[in-house]
């Protein structure tokens, strides 16, 4: 983001954000989801970005790829977490 004039590491320093970087292809969908849950309840964050949304569909089925996003919604929405996803257009 420095690249682009925003400066967030003095944010990092104090805590107040946190920025992981996994690949669903390196744990497949279920372990990203968990790893989902465990990030979420340690740092009780206020706000979740997930991007690319899209770097998921390749990782399983769509009915698969749906229940993990389903599940992803609700975790956050039911911890009153807000959750903003981006896209990628082919």
């Amino acid at each position: 983001m420095g690249s682009i004039g925003f400066d967030l590491a003095p944010l990092v320093k104090k805590g107040l954000l946190k920025i992981v970087s996994t690949r669903p292809s390196f744990f497949g969908l279920e372990m990203h989801l968990l790893d989902l849950y465990k990030l979420v309840a340690d740092f009780k964050p206020k706000a979740v970005v997930i991007d690319p949304l899209t770097s998921l569909l390749g990782q399983g089925n769509e009915l698969e790829v749906q229940s993990m996003l389903t599940r992803m919604i609700d975790a956050l929405k039911s911890r009153g977490i807000t959750g903003f996803f981006t896209s990628l257009v082919s």
